[in-house]
């Protein structure tokens, strides 16, 4: 009888429960990962998975589902989680383990808040701040019920957007930017739709989500990715990153666009050749973000000098935000879509001039430069980088016949983006 709990969805891994003990406000389980011993990065993988459990402090509440008693499934806080590496663990990929958490009131319908935090990129591109062209947003699953702003500023009914891992509502904001309080009520089989979500690479190749912020000791610097199951990144060879969206039809990732990074220090162009380092800054299903160190190369040298580019992803999105910073030298920053052979330039961002094999078009938006252009797509107007010591952009996938279509259009991706909101979900009263 398989346990699925938190972004874990191994059933058969968890599928050796021993014991379960219940009680009015706790419930425990211990058991053993049942792998077989082939396959022994998927114990450790899940290993790690069920020991970031506890002491999240991105993610409080999980939802937990167990076929040996559907009566007590429901949105749990854990509060324990320990594996065991007993005597040949590691060759037979067995690891007793055992979680405790906290039985949350109404947990199988939890009531849920998300304070929204928001404001307006002010910007060089002319990009008009409310109530003009931005437009703040909120992204819940599909299936949340009952879903309410705190003012009424949201349509009633959102639009639908289909995602690798469910449905997702998203709801544009109308009325302006500013603090709203969301509430709605969550179904614990729903709570991940369209989540947000780091994942690693284990040595077997395959990826598994990341609970909390730690990534496992040794990670490769290109064994990662971020996305929301809508878009995702992940890295490509030489410090590329690679931009993918999901095509709901076929039930598959879409085309590739590799996107490569510049700089430039006055005399000499550099380019991103390699990536250095990741770490995880946070992790929730609303919202996820990543730090890499970029390394950069000039006239066949690799440049010493330390660049660091944050990555944020929230549920819903069809882009990415992004924010690359160095120190002590004013260098920074083009961004090119290195497939690209031209494009059209519009306040505040550009979109490429060819749809790839899925028809759809990759569109870039920066508040720092007034200047963009395009041939191949790059935000800079010198072809080797406009010098800064920091500069925040936005990559995203305008998708195919969406391009006239509200809230799809590149347009529309780019209000979106000068619109940023934060939020923190969690269930009320705890």
């Amino acid at each position: 009888m398989g346990l699925e709990i938190g972004r874990m969805r191994d059933w058969n891994a968890l599928g050796n429960i021993e014991t379960v003990e219940v009680s009015a406000r706790t419930i425990t389980m211990n058991g053993r990962i049942s792998i077989d011993d082939t396959e022994i990065s998927r114990a450790k993988a899940v290993r790690d998975q069920i020991v970031a459990l506890a002491d999240n402090p991105d993610e409080l509440f999980v939802p937990m589902k167990w076929d040996g008693d559907v009566t007590i499934n429901s949105v749990v806080r854990p509060t324990s989680a320990t594996a065991t590496m007993d005597p040949g663990a590691l060759e037979r990929g067995w690891f007793p383990w055992k979680i405790t958490a906290d039985r949350v009131p109404n947990g199988s319908q939890p009531n849920v808040e998300s304070p929204l935090i928001g404001g307006f990129r002010a910007n060089a591109a002319g990009v008009a701040g409310p109530p003009g062209t931005v437009v703040p947003w909120h992204a819940v699953p599909y299936a949340a019920l009952d879903y309410y702003d705190g003012a009424s500023a949201f349509q009633s009914v959102p639009y639908l957007l289909e995602s690798a891992t469910g449905q997702v509502g998203f709801y544009p904001f109308i009325a302006g930017v500013g603090r709203k309080t969301a509430r709605m009520a969550i179904p614990p089989a729903n709570w991940y739709d369209g989540a947000a979500c780091v994942e690693q690479a284990y040595p077997d190749g395959r990826y598994y989500t990341v609970h909390g912020r730690q990534l496992y000791s040794g990670l490769s610097s290109s064994g990662w990715r971020i996305g929301n199951g809508i878009i995702r990144i992940t890295p490509g060879t030489g410090g590329a990153l690679v931009l993918q969206a999901w095509d709901s039809a076929t039930r598959a990732w879409g085309a590739s666009h590799t996107l490569t990074l510049s700089a430039y220090d006055g005399s000499s162009p550099y380019t991103v050749n390699r990536i250095n380092s990741v770490s995880i800054l946070r992790n929730s299903p609303e919202e996820c973000r990543i730090r890499i160190g970029l390394g950069l190369l000039s006239t066949g040298i690799n440049y010493g000098h330390r660049t660091m580019l944050d990555i944020k992803i929230r549920r819903g999105a069809r882009f990415v935000e992004c924010r690359w910073t160095t120190l002590g030298t004013a260098m920074l920053g083009a961004i090119t879509e290195a497939a690209s052979t031209g494009g059209t330039t519009f306040t505040g961002g550009v979109v490429s001039g060819g749809p790839d094999a899925q028809g759809n078009l990759v569109a870039m938006f920066t508040p720092t430069f007034a200047s963009i252009t395009t041939g191949p797509i790059a935000m800079d107007s010198t072809g080797v980088g406009i010098r800064a010591l920091g500069w925040s952009f936005g990559v995203g996938i305008v998708l195919a016949g969406a391009f006239a279509v509200n809230p799809n259009r590149s347009t529309d991706l780019r209000d979106q983006y000068f619109a940023p909101y934060g939020e923190r979900m969690t269930v009320v009263g705890w």
